[in-house]
Parts: structure tokens; C-alpha cells; sequence
């Protein structure tokens, strides 16, 4: 899988869960995080951790699991 993989299916959804994505591409979290920090440093995407259930995405976010949200 190569980072503009990781990006166009993250950039599908939205807004996405760590978790979906490491289940998706069958890949341990901390290695999405790796390459998910290279689209958070070239501003495409935000990384968020929500201290509690938020109603503002379509994700279905447990408590202080990383969301990956789409800058556009």
C-alpha cells in the first residue's frame, strides 16, 4: 500500500477512524500513524482525538480514538 493509496481512501470518507483504516489495509496503527503524519504535515489532513462521542462527524469515534478529518 503506498501513501497516495492511504490518502485517496482516507480522502473518500472524510473523516476517519484510525482503526478503519489499519482494519482496511490491514496494517498496525502505529504504521498508519506513520504515514498518516506525512499527509498531517503537507496540511491535507487534521488528526483528532476526542476526549468524548462527538456528533459532528459520521464516523462512529469511540472516546479518545484518533479521527483523521480531510482539510479542504
Amino acid at each position: 500500500m503506498s501513501l497516495s493509496e492511504l490518502r485517496d481512501y482516507a480522502a473518500e470518507r472524510g473523516d476517519i477512524t484510525l482503526k478503519e483504516l489499519s482494519v482496511h489495509f490491514n496494517l498496525s496503527p502505529g504504521h498508519i500513524q506513520n504515514m498518516m503524519s506525512v499527509w498531517i504535515r503537507k496540511g491535507v489532513f487534521s488528526e483528532n482525538k476526542p476526549q468524548s462521542k462527538c456528533s459532528s462527524c459520521s464516523c462512529e469515534c469511540a472516546e479518545g480514538e484518533t479521527v483523521y478529518h480531510l482539510n479542504r
